[in-house]
């Protein structure tokens, strides 16, 4: 059964905190007291069955050694009745022997009667310890019994003055393992909370003493209060329409975006539909498949015609399938390829030729070397010649081997290994340069 709390019957308008925490202080200090009676108690009780124990024990063997005395003493009386004095005409008519028998038998008696005496001294003593023993333990017992008396007297008058009926209400208690410092802070924080609603609960008061009620206004402020509620409720159902609609909403632009991605492809789709179909109309596949190898076809030509202008022109497919060059030394912009130099021509004429080979060669599988440039010399000068020349020599190193056809008498100049054609009236001749 749990004990009532002492502030259980407090009134509210007047608490004094300070009173609570001097009431707290002694319920605790005496919860306190409680608990160490409880332990005193306890081991006094304990002691007392300790007590009680030994003096059976005691009881036991005092009953068991009176029994010895009286077994001794029967032995004793038996002996002196056995022992009587010696007289010599007793013995007058008696042999040597007899005697010797009848001093033996006496000696025997005596040392019996010797060790029963000095058995019975001990037994005497033991006695007067016990005595001593049970005397001693009894006034142990006698005080300790009276302490308990007092103390449990104190411990009821205490049980009496507390909040608890009975002990049995404290031990209820004491079992609940109550946290003390948990629940003194858990109370000063209502108090704290009960100060502050109070000295509001104060100040509205005293704001309100000079507030005087008006039915008249107060009936007014109800029904405007009621017609705030009204509109509250429309404006609520109109939001749950207005979340509706927008949920409505969400869920067309969701589909909205799924048609707008799905016609997105369909655009793509389209788009491409639409190039197939100018593709394979008239010319325009043949066209597309011939940018397609005309843009390769630069892109394999500007692997060696970059490096035979160092970089500075390059070639590119215009989007009407016309070449041009794009002229890094001129801000990146390009320009007809009749724009360029007669060197410059002939430089691109023969990487696109070379290009042209080598995509060729690779698409049979087969290797040709081997080239013949007839002709296109002739209206070169000198710079530009200087350039087919290093061009020449730059494909040599390539083991590539190269024929040219000309008139130009500046090549034979520059080619040694050479034939030559003269034309007679016997017909033409070929000589060869080399022995």
């Amino acid at each position: 059964m749990i004990a009532q709390s002492p502030f259980v019957d407090i009134d509210p308008k007047n608490i004094d905190t300070t009173v609570l925490q001097k009431q707290l202080k002694a319920e605790q200090k005496q919860l306190d007291n409680q608990q160490t009676l409880q332990k005193q108690l306890d081991k006094l009780r304990k002691e007392k069955e300790k007590l009680s124990t030994q003096k059976e024990k005691l009881k036991e063997a005092f009953a068991k050694i009176e029994n010895d005395i009286n077994l001794k003493k029967q032995s004793i009386k038996h002996n002196e009745f056995n022992i009587k004095e010696l007289e010599i005409k007793e013995f007058e008519n008696t042999d040597e022997k007899n005697i010797q028998q009848k001093i033996k038998e006496f000696n025997k008696d005596k040392e019996i009667f010797t060790k029963a005496d000095k058995e019975l001294k001990t037994f005497i003593e033991k006695i007067k310890n016990l005595s001593i023993r049970i005397e001693e333990k009894e006034k142990i017992l006698a005080a300790n019994k009276l302490s308990l008396e007092k103390r449990t007297k104190l411990l009821n008058d205490k049980i009496q003055k507390s909040s608890f009926e009975n002990s049995e209400k404290i031990i209820a208690t004491l079992a609940l393992n109550i946290d003390i410092e948990s629940s003194r802070k858990k109370l000063d924080h209502f108090f704290e909370q009960y100060n502050i609603v109070k000295t509001q609960k104060s100040q509205l008061e005293k704001n309100i003493s000079n507030i005087k009620y008006d039915e008249k206004e107060h009936l007014a402020l109800k029904e405007k209060v009621a017609n705030h509620k009204t509109n509250l409720e429309s404006l609520n159902e109109k939001i749950g329409k207005l979340k509706q609609e927008i949920e409505g909403l969400q869920t067309k632009i969701k589909s909205k975006q799924k048609i707008e991605k799905e016609l997105a492809a369909l655009r793509v789709r389209e788009e491409n539909i639409k190039i197939l179909k100018r593709l394979f109309t008239g010319k325009g596949f043949v066209n597309y498949v011939a940018s397609l190898k005309l843009k390769n076809l630069c892109i394999a030509a500007n692997k060696r015609f970059e490096k035979l202008t160092h970089r500075h022109l390059s070639l590119e497919l215009s989007p009407a399938n016309e070449i041009i060059v794009r002229d890094r030394m001129n801000e990146n912009k390009t320009r007809s390829i009749r724009t360029l130099s007669g060197g410059q021509t002939f430089q691109a004429s023969l990487c696109m030729a070379i290009a042209l080979s080598d995509i060729v060669n690779q698409h049979n599988g087969e290797k040709a070397d081997f080239f013949f440039l007839d002709e296109g010399f002739g209206s070169l000068d000198k710079n530009a010649l200087r350039i087919v020349f290093e061009t020449l020599q730059s494909l040599r190193k390539e083991n590539k081997i190269v024929g040219v056809i000309s008139h130009v008498d500046e090549l034979q100049e520059e080619i040694q290994t050479h034939l030559t054609i003269h034309n007679g009236e016997e017909g033409s001749k070929i000589h060869k340069s080399w022995a």
